[in-house]
């Protein structure tokens, strides 16, 4: 169901990880989310899909999302995301 990837980068954030978000909530708990966790969209395709949502719920579609960080062993915030209707497992 869900997908975290960690690669070492250049610059001051060394590292990126891809997760997979799956759930049913809203589109501020999204921002909200993408905000806390410094994630954007991975693709435009999943960009599309956060957009949907401003119209209706998502409704147990994945979305994957990226973040840089410095840390390696960085991970998504997993209760926040849960608090909005949204589950991350991270490999």
């Amino acid at each position: 169901m869900t997908e975290n990837k960690t690669e070492k980068i250049g610059g001051s954030l060394k590292y990126a990880t891809i997760f997979t978000i799956k759930g049913h909530g809203s589109f501020g708990g999204v921002l909200d989310m993408m905000r806390l966790d410094r994630a954007t969209p991975f693709s435009s395709k999943d960009s599309s899909k956060i957009g949907d949502i401003v119209h209706e719920p998502l409704k147990d579609q994945e979305i994957q999302m990226i973040t840089y960080h410095e840390n390696k062993k960085w991970s998504p915030n997993l209760g926040r995301w849960k608090s909005f209707g949204y589950d991350v497992k991270v490999a």
